[in-house]
């Protein structure tokens, strides 16, 4: 397991903030004053959201705002709309990133969101980034369905609903790479396993940044999440996810109908392919994503773990100003690079 120490300086959200407000003075000065509140905003307002939990939140006005994202989208990336018919009454819709180049690579990105919010037009600068600099030929940002309306299996047949379509269009699965964010993370773990019950053929590999929800279902019975000790080492440094939320998003998502399949499968992890998991230290779900490394490296999958300190949730969203996310980036494309052998210039 590698933990990358790398920033000590009090406050994730200070240090963002006063990074964003260098990168944008040098470069764009006049969206700087508006992009710092943006970011200020949306730290309010998730903490506005935990107070209002469980009983008075508008989960729809709450699924209606974007995350603040000021990174520029690359030159020459098309963007479109996408269906996939699944069956005559579901079809899965989601964002196309194309790129102008001439190879049949494809990732497919899983946005974060406790499985409760969050769509396929999250972080659209960030994700034409990391298709650019992974130099991919498409990304299919997916809107899998959520959770309370639709359940999270439903959400899983999504995901292998589009690489089950990627396949059909002859793209090779050792040219597909998953990549989720957050919930997205633990969803793409979840695919994987339904893709190996199904002895279907696998992608690549995953990236898995900050996998969250559903991970106490690693354990036989379930490790409750107040337990994790990552919980009461980080409570106070960790500004964006609180104990509230994640309780309330996990009483959500894991039912009855759904809590014993996820824990067959995620007990035994073998056969997936290689797997990368980026955690940042400050995290109340850190935990979590130590277990996963634990559980898949016990069962054989090629798995590298990347922790750093000092560092929140999604830390590595942050790039484009910020050091240490710049870092964990950079490692991270470069191990996407050997999954998929591509040349990165």
């Amino acid at each position: 397991m590698t933990v990358a120490g790398v920033v000590r300086s009090g406050s994730f959200d200070r240090l963002v903030v006063k990074a964003l407000h260098r990168y944008l003075m040098d470069r764009r000065p006049e969206a700087c004053e508006s992009a710092v509140a943006s970011q200020k905003s949306e730290v309010a307002a998730l903490h506005e959201m935990t107070n209002l939990l469980p009983s008075t939140l508008d989960l729809h006005k709450y699924r209606r705002s974007p995350p603040f994202s000021p990174f520029p989208m690359p030159s020459g990336v098309r963007l479109d709309e996408f269906t996939i018919e699944i069956e005559h009454y579901h079809a899965v819709h989601g964002l196309r990133y194309r790129y102008m180049r001439q190879n049949k690579k494809v990732l497919v990105y899983l946005h974060g969101g406790g499985f409760v919010a969050g769509s396929s037009k999250d972080h659209p600068g960030w994700i034409g980034q990391v298709g650019h600099r992974m130099m991919v030929g498409e990304v299919y940002s997916i809107d899998y369905r959520l959770v309370p309306e639709h359940t999270l299996l439903e959400a899983i047949e999504d995901v292998v609903a589009v690489f089950t379509h990627l396949l059909q269009k002859g793209i090779a699965a050792k040219d597909v790479l998953f990549w989720g964010d957050s919930a997205g993370a633990t969803l793409a773990v979840l695919a994987l396993c339904r893709l190996r019950a199904m002895g279907a053929q696998q992608p690549a590999g995953a990236v898995l940044l900050s996998p969250a929800i559903g991970l106490s279902l690693l354990h036989s019975p379930p490790k409750a999440f107040e337990t994790w000790t990552s919980v009461s080492e980080n409570r106070g440094k960790e500004s964006r996810i609180s104990e509230k939320i994640v309780n309330w998003m996990e009483s959500l998502v894991l039912n009855p109908q759904n809590t014993e399949t996820i824990n067959e499968q995620l007990r035994n992890l073998s056969g997936l392919p290689p797997l990368i998991i980026v955690m940042g230290g400050n995290e109340i779900l850190r935990d979590g994503g130590r277990d996963l490394f634990s559980a898949a490296e016990a069962a054989g999958v090629r798995v590298a773990y990347r922790e750093y300190a000092d560092v929140d949730h999604l830390f590595p969203m942050w790039s484009e100003f910020l050091p240490v996310a710049a870092e964990a980036l950079d490692k991270t494309i470069q191990w996407c690079s050997r999954r998929m052998r591509l040349h990165l210039h």
